[in-house]
This record gives C-alpha cells, structure tokens and sequence, in this order.
C-alpha cells in the first residue's frame, strides 16, 4: 500500500462519510470535519510514514476518547493546511515558512496524541471531560519541554492561531529517542494526576535537568498506567516511599 493510499484509508476511517459533490466531511462521531476531502488527505500526507501507519493500527482499536482526540489532532493539522491555501502569504508550499513551521507543529501534535494515547487512558480513566485529556498533553509537554506553564503572546487573543501554537509542543516524542519519550510520558503521568488530584507536583523536573523522584517512579510503572494512577488516587500522594509498598519498585530504568 503506498502511502497515498493509507492516507485514503485513515481519511476513510476518520471520516465514513463524505458529500461527493462539494467533498464535504463528516467524522465517525457524526461532526462536520473542518475541512473537504482533497485537503485533509494534503495534510495526512505530511504524516511521517510511521505516524501514519501507527495511526492505521491504532485507531479501530483506541477507546473513545482516544478517537477523539486523534481525529481531532488531524482536523487541526488539516486545518492548519487548509488556512495556509487560503492564506498565499503564509508561503507557495508546504515546506516554506511559517507555514511549514506550523505544519511541523501540528504533524508532531498528531504523533504525541498517538505514542502517549495508552498513558492517557490509564490516568484519565473514563473521564468524559474530553477537555481534560485535549487540554493536558500539549499543557504537560511543553510544562516538561520548557519548566513553565505556557502562555499566549501578549497580542494573541483567544482564537488566534499564535494562541495555539504557543500551548503546543516542539517535539514529536513518536519519532524521539526512547528514553526521552520514556521521562516524557513519566512527567505526563505525573502531572495528569497532579491536576486531578489537587495534588503538589512543583519540583518538575524538564527535558535538560535529571528527573524529579515523582517522574522517576511513575517511569518505573509506565506500563501500568491505570494501576499507578489507581494507588496515586487512593492514598492522595505521589510520594515514592508512599506508594512503593502498594506498586513495588517497578520496572528497573
């Protein structure tokens, strides 16, 4: 299958229906797609082949709410293309800047929604605050990517692109080393629960400082989420010492 392909088939999957006059799209869970057909399947074709093909595994599989969030990291790449076609200054093609940096950023926000989807299910649970895991990821990343909360430019207003973009971040951690990938999904735990629980997480450690204890035992028990996050919740701590009588050492790192 060439890649033009598997673009088609996701777009298929994403979208079961389409309006063959005007291309207009509806999603799997019956929402208009912000976008026609010939530029959503522009924008999945800037997919590295590997997010496109995690993509295709993934999603007749995923929870609900891991649907969610994946179709709605492509409709907001798609998007980012279609606003670049409407906009010719933005850049002849999709490689020019800023159009090409924004297309990078959304193509990164797809594979982190895709690599961290599991981590989410287990810590968010059956949540059906979609807001929570749409807003926490980006939030929790860039949080591990910079040490700080992001904020908007101060000329940016609440719709504006440069809002976006300023919350999202800068690593695509699908196609990261793993180790890297590994600390970030640790933090992300880590944080999701933090803001769920009301619970103090403060000394964060980011990408270039050794991690925090709290992040270092969640990545001891990165594949358990849920059970983590379960024994996190019962004892309203993220203590290590706390914890480790209930969930072990974990996984040696």
């Amino acid at each position: 299958m060439t890649q033009a392909d598997e673009a088609h088939a996701v777009l298929t999957m994403l979208c079961p229906l389409a309006d063959p006059e005007n291309g207009t799209l509806m999603g799997f869970d019956g929402r208009l797609w912000p976008t026609d057909g010939p530029t959503a399947l522009t924008a999945l074709a800037l997919l590295p082949r590997p997010t496109l093909d995690l993509l295709t595994r993934h999603f007749p599989a995923a929870t609900p709410a891991a649907r969610h969030q994946i179709a709605e990291a492509v409709g907001m790449l798609a998007s980012t293309v279609a606003d670049g076609f409407a906009h010719p200054e933005m850049g002849e093609d999709l490689a020019s800047a800023p159009f090409g940096a924004a297309c990078r950023i959304m193509t990164a926000n797809v594979g982190n929604v895709l690599v961290f989807s599991e981590i989410l299910d287990g810590v968010c649970g059956d949540a059906d605050d979609a807001s929570l895991r749409d807003g926490v990821l980006p939030v929790a990343l860039k949080v591990f990517e910079t040490g700080e909360i992001p904020l908007p430019p101060e000329d940016a207003s609440e719709d504006t692109e440069a809002l976006a973009f300023a919350a999202l971040p800068q690593i695509d951690y699908l196609h990261a080393d793993p180790e890297l990938r590994e600390r970030a999904g640790a933090f992300l735990m880590a944080f999701v629960l933090a803001h769920q629980c009301r619970l103090p997480y403060r000394e964060w450690a980011r990408i270039d400082e050794p991690a925090d204890s709290v992040s270092a035992f969640a990545r001891a028990h990165l594949d358990e989420p849920a059970r983590w996050a379960a024994a996190v919740r019962e004892h309203r701590s993220m203590d290590p010492e706390v914890l480790r009588p209930v969930l072990g050492d974990g996984a040696a790192q």
